[in-house]
């Protein structure tokens, strides 16, 4: 017979080993949980220190090697007020469409709404107070609110460009009369004419409803829509004045300039190119770009669970090379399919090892033996003698020897309880040591001729019992079968 033990892999078995090694799971899974979020925050820590620290050398950077009196960095904060004064006016000047409008060729859409209560007036009964003027005040302070101005930007946007409420906001003015008003709406170019018209009168008639309900009620027509072009003064004015503004601060930048000293000046323009940096990183946050924060790091849920299945994994890899390159007897079945000796009984043992949660591996021992009858100890022992004992009568053997690799290890009361049951039946058992290393008990068993082994599952070796098999055979001993021990 070959030394080499060639045996097929149960994948039923193979399952019900991985349930069994649920403890693994249970603490590789905390373990490279703890192990794989540890390293990750380890990391981001880290990588947060050191950004950390860059940022504070960038800040330090600012005044690092310049000394200022008092005096001399008031005047610094002093000129870099003007400077933000300056950026001011030059943004407004340039964003705003009103201040970019030709003011003696400027595009001018006038409204003309008319509202009707049918109010009528009866000398010869009490009336009810007119609220014509009541409604008309409440549509133009509508249109003067800046709502009306968002209005338009809504819907002006969704075709065309982008809009700011507060620049539109100066486009638009209103009038009112008794039982009428006039809105106003400075357009920059005729791309917008239709666009404006149509979001300024839709803004203005779904204002309807609502002042009906709060002041009374009235119908609202569209009288005329007017498109002109005029000269106005006042724009040109107001134009004028903010461009002389503009070059009030740039004097003022240029005379604190003047006075200052190359400390200072390399103060002011450190602090210039900070706020530079602080605009633009509010501008990408308008745009979508979310400016850099720094955030200190905190444990990853994601990491957790990574951590888990791995370790899962890892432990379901250990159970399954175990199984794969175990030595030890794995199913009670293999002991006849890998070396031809007839299985007589099965037998099971409480574990002596008092595991925690073993509430557990009872239910998935239930749950992997729920198509197998449970037979009680008494039961599992009368069977295997039973099935011995015929096996000797047909043979007409009136004696047996019990050995096995592991005998030594079995519990007294199991192999006693295997003398007495034969005893009774008139079969006389005798036991001894591993055959293989005991030469007395060797002599013992060729001397009986007739030999029983008794193996335990996940003790007995697959080279023990093979060795005790072809000793037995060599030595014209009758193998007549084994019984085998397994823990419950």
């Amino acid at each position: 017979m070959n030394n080499t033990v060639e045996r097929e892999i149960s994948l039923e078995n193979l399952f019900w080993k991985l349930l069994l090694g649920w403890r693994r799971w249970l603490i590789l899974g905390i373990v490279f949980a703890v192990l794989v979020s540890g390293l990750k925050y380890r990391r981001d820590i880290s990588a947060y220190k050191a950004a950390v620290a860059q940022q504070g050398k960038e800040e330090e950077k600012e005044e690092k090697d310049i000394i200022l009196e008092p005096e001399e960095r008031e005047a610094v904060e002093n000129a870099k007020e003007v400077m933000r004064q300056l950026d001011e006016v030059e943004d407004y000047l340039k964003d705003s469409m009103l201040m970019n409008i030709d003011p003696y060729q400027e595009n001018v859409l006038t409204l003309q709404f008319y509202v009707d209560t049918n109010y009528v007036f009866n000398y010869t009964q009490d009336n009810v107070r007119d609220r014509t003027e009541d409604i008309v005040a409440a549509y133009c302070s509508y249109a003067r609110s800046g709502k009306l101005a968002e209005a338009v930007v809504d819907a002006v946007n969704e075709v065309n460009g982008e809009l700011q409420a507060n620049y539109v906001g100066e486009l638009i003015s209103a009038g009112e009369g008794s039982s009428m008003f006039l809105i106003y709406v400075v357009y920059p170019d005729a791309e917008y004419f239709g666009q404006i018209q149509k979001a300024v009168t839709q803004a203005i008639e779904s204002q309807t409803a609502g002042i009906t309900e709060k002041i009374g009620s009235h119908t609202l027509e569209l009288l005329s829509a007017q498109e002109s072009v005029k000269t106005d003064i006042d724009l040109a004015r107001r134009q004028k004045e903010q461009k002389d503004i503009l070059e009030g601060y740039r004097s003022r930048l240029t005379a604190a300039k003047g006075a200052m000293t190359e400390a200072q000046l390399e103060a002011l323009q450190i602090r210039g190119e900070k706020d530079q940096r602080e605009n633009d990183k509010e501008e990408e946050g308008e745009e979508g770009e979310e400016p850099v924060v720094l955030v200190e790091p905190s444990y990853s849920i994601k990491y957790l669970i990574l951590g888990i299945v791995v370790g899962i994994f890892l432990a379901c890899v250990w159970v399954v090379l175990e199984v794969l390159f175990s030595g030890k007897i794995q199913e009670p079945g293999e002991i006849s399919s890998l070396y031809g000796v007839r299985l007589l009984g099965e037998m099971t043992e409480e574990s002596k090892k008092k595991r925690s949660l073993s509430v557990v591996d009872n239910w998935i021992l239930k749950l992997k033996n729920r198509k197998k009858k449970q037979l009680s100890p008494q039961q599992q022992l009368r069977i295997a003698c039973s099935n011995l004992e015929i096996a000797c009568k047909k043979d007409g053997m009136d004696q047996i020897y019990l050995t096995g690799s592991e005998i030594e290890k079995m519990d007294e009361k199991r192999v006693s309880g295997i003398k007495e049951t034969l005893k009774s039946s008139g079969i006389t058992v005798y036991t001894g040591e591993n055959v293989v290393y005991d030469a007395s008990a060797l002599m013992e068993m060729v001397k009986i001729g007739h030999v029983v082994f008794l193996e335990q599952i996940g003790s007995s070796l697959y080279q023990e019992v093979e060795k005790e098999v072809r000793i037995s055979r060599e030595n014209e001993v009758k193998v007549i079968g084994s019984i085998v021990v397994s823990e419950a």
